[in-house]
């Protein structure tokens, strides 16, 4: 993903993100307050209907209370001694009349009891249906509760006492045909004064006549039964069927709003409480068409609002990724520059005071970095050059070593042989010569070795060896030396070794050689072991062969500085015990060539142990498992180089090979030119960027380690090589250029007469 992208989708989600939590969070807070302030105004409304119902129960309770000061004659009567049945009669039939005449009009009182203080009946009132009188009848319908007797003492003195609402079905029963009344109990005061009372008055009250009042409210009770509200012919005795949920809603015993099939509202208040103690529920259908059009008039505006925040957010958003993207572009494409070619980019970042700043550092740092890297190449190509010097005057050294120094040796061995001629201190003497002639081949031979792997020539030659006998061949190679110094020196093969390895063997005993003749030069007493084991603990089958010796050790500050070229512990140890520091270091570039590592572990006074870990197939997995060789043919040796003037005044030389190169720039000096090397393509196309005066004549290419085809078809490409003469050794001709060839093996007169063929009779001297 894009870095603009990601900048636009952060910006995008950081400017949603609070938005979108804030309309979570309002939004429907917002919509249920006003929902639950639209549901409390219906509340209201439905509590201020039934308000007369409050103030009718209310008027009752004033009425009981005059009843029981003013109580049934019998309970008077009885008080006074000698009153008779016949005179009780009398006045409670007056007092029936007088109760007619004053609560005739009061329809919803419809029980009056008189009951002394045992609780017993003593005398009742009841409506009558057809003439609507409080008649005296000859069965109590509805008599007190039995536990009356024991509530009678309670009573507070003077006061109401108001039971719970009981809902009685009539027969036979029918949907909306049920009474509903309310006892109400006053206590009638005793001659023994409060908490003793003679008796007390007990009116039943129909409230059900005001439920039928109301014909828009249900009235439910806690089962789902209607008892009021519904309409004739209604099919459904249960509310729950009517109201799916419903039952829930009743359960929680709160009021709430019943929500149905589109916009169909109910809110349900629990008004009453019966016998059993359920509650009465009133339901009233709530019109949400004013909440609903305030809703959808608020849900637009807060649609067209998100909307222009949100296309106000994306703009914004969009702007500043495009400046970002803006100046990571800038930033990219200088850092690239900077990098890759080393130019003085110029940052000019626009923005803020910070990324001006940057902008000013970075151009700062790009002047820096692209000095640092101009003095860094021109130090590289002067330490190329001096290391193209030294590895061209070590090859040459050590040739030129070679041939006297062989003369050295045989004669010096000679002498040291011959038996007359010489006495004892002469033959003493020839046998010295031999051996600091042997020590001096041995050091040129490291020299030339080292010289030879820093530049990439040496080649493996693999083939396939048993380790064992690699390890018992060794073993009788270095035992006299050993066997000289007194030391004791043993060999241990591991039984799961490998039949056979595949590596080169002579670089493999070369290591191995360097790490024994170190452990017998540093090693006065104890012993000396060469071992080799598996390694299964790596990425792949290797073989581990390791050489201890309890000899003078090395530290740890030390064990890196050792395997460097001409380098050894310290000086005191390369005067005492000799040798020039070449042995590990050229083990260890062998070891990289094996594709193993060298394990080096030491203590000063307890030995080391110097181990080379290789793998079990060299190069396994490569195409065709072929053994990877490189072939270095040598100048012959002691050739006559022909005399010549050819009259050329610049020829640029190519040659992989150190030898080769060194052979054709003295061939081609000794004919009258100026040569210029070059050891590979790149360093050939630098010289052509960047000619002698006049320019280069002749281009010789030797093919030896080179892609000579591939140079020839990029130099015709070359503004400066397309017209020049090319003197090519080891391949073939170009139909596009002039090009002679020259075949193996090397030879100068080979090389003079292939260039004859560029350079006219007349021009030559």
């Amino acid at each position: 993903m894009r870095l603009r992208t990601q900048i636009f989708g952060y910006l995008f989600l950081f400017g949603l993100a609070p938005l979108a939590i804030a309309l979570a969070l309002t939004v429907p807070l917002l919509f249920s307050q006003l929902e639950l302030f639209f549901h409390r105004a219906h509340l209201q409304n439905l509590r201020a209907d039934f308000r007369d119902l409050d103030q009718h129960i209310a008027g009752r309770n004033e009425l009981v209370r005059i009843l029981a000061r003013l109580p049934e004659p019998g309970v008077v009567l009885r008080k006074s001694e000698g009153a008779g049945d016949e005179a009780v009669s009398k006045a409670r039939t007056q007092y029936t009349v007088w109760i007619n005449g004053i609560l005739g009009d009061q329809l919803d009182l419809v029980r009056i009891v008189f009951v002394d203080g045992a609780g017993a009946e003593q005398f009742w009132l009841e409506r009558n249906p057809r003439t609507l009188a409080l008649e005296p009848t000859t069965t109590l319908s509805d008599p007190p509760p039995a536990t009356l007797a024991t509530e009678l003492p309670l009573l507070p003195p003077g006061g109401v006492v108001a039971g719970r609402v009981r809902v009685i079905e009539q027969l036979p029963p029918r949907a909306g045909i049920r009474t509903i009344d309310l006892r109400l109990a006053a206590p009638i005061a005793g001659p023994a004064g409060p908490g003793r009372p003679a008796g007390a008055v007990l009116a039943t009250i129909d409230i059900g006549g005001l439920a039928r009042a109301y014909p828009d409210t249900l009235w439910v009770l806690d089962d789902g039964t209607y008892f009021a509200g519904v309409e004739p012919g209604h099919v459904n005795v249960s509310a729950f069927a009517d109201f799916p949920g419903l039952a829930d809603t009743f359960a929680r015993n709160e009021v709430a709003l019943w929500r149905g099939r589109g916009q169909q509202s109910i809110i349900w208040v629990p008004i009453l409480i019966t016998e059993g103690g359920e509650p009465v529920w009133v339901g009233r259908r709530v019109d949400p068409s004013p909440l609903a059009e305030i809703r959808s008039a608020f849900e637009w505006r807060v649609a067209l609002v998100v909307t222009l925040l949100l296309a106000a957010i994306l703009v914004v958003a969009r702007w500043r990724a495009t400046a970002t993207d803006r100046i990571n572009r800038r930033l990219s494409d200088g850092v690239q520059r900077m990098i890759e070619h080393a130019e003085p980019v110029r940052f000019d970042l626009p923005g803020p005071q910070e990324i001006r700043e940057l902008g000013e550092r970075l151009s700062s740092l790009a002047a820096e970095h692209a000095e640092q890297v101009d003095a860094a190449r021109a130090r590289a190509e002067a330490l190329d050059r001096s290391y193209r010097h030294k590895s061209q005057f070590l090859a040459n050294v050590s040739h030129e070593l070679r041939t006297p120094l062989n003369s050295i040796l045989l004669l010096s061995k000679l002498l040291a042989e011959s038996p007359g001629g010489m006495d004892n201190a002469q033959h003493r003497q020839a046998g010295v010569i031999h051996s600091a002639a042997k020590d001096l081949r041995s050091l040129i031979d490291d020299v030339l070795e080292l010289s030879q792997i820093e530049a990439g020539k040496a080649h493996l030659n693999l083939n396939e060896a048993s380790p064992v006998q690699i390890v018992a061949e060794l073993a009788e190679l270095v035992r006299p030396q050993f066997d000289a110094k007194r030391l004791s020196f043993r060999t241990e093969t591991a039984a799961d070794l490998p039949a056979a390895i595949y590596t080169d063997v002579d670089k493999l005993r070369q290591i191995l050689k360097n790490f024994l003749a170190n452990a017998a030069k540093f090693t006065e007493k104890g012993e000396v072991v060469l071992s080799a084991t598996v390694r299964s603990d790596l990425d792949r089958p290797s073989l581990r062969f390791a050489v201890r010796d309890t000899g003078i050790g090395i530290a740890r500050s030390q064990q890196q500085l050792i395997f460097e070229p001409f380098r050894q512990a310290d000086g005191s140890t390369s005067r005492r015990f000799g040798g020039t520091g070449l042995g590990l270091s050229i083990s260890r570039e062998l070891t990289a060539l094996l594709d193993g590592r060298i394990e080096l572990e030491s203590e000063p006074g307890h030995g080391s142990t110097f181990a080379v870990t290789i793998p079990l197939r060299h190069g396994e997995g490569a195409a065709g498992g072929e053994p990877i060789t490189e072939r270095v043919d040598e100048v012959p040796a002691g050739e006559v180089v022909p005399s010549a003037n050819l009259g050329l005044r610049q020829v640029l030389v190519v040659a992989a090979a150190f030898e080769r190169l060194l052979a054709l720039t003295g061939w081609i000096e000794s004919w009258g030119a100026e040569v210029t090397g070059a050891g590979d393509a790149a360093e050939c196309f630098e010289a052509l960027d960047d000619p002698p005066a006049g320019g280069y004549e002749l281009l010789v290419v030797d093919a030896q380690g080179l892609d000579a085809q591939g140079l020839l078809a990029d130099l015709r490409r070359h503004p400066s090589g397309g017209g020049l003469s090319v003197v090519a050794i080891g391949f073939g001709r170009d139909d596009d250029m002039r090009v002679n060839t020259v075949d193996e093996p090397l030879t100068a007169a080979a090389v003079l007469d292939a260039i004859r063929e560029f350079v006219p009779e007349s021009a030559r001297v």
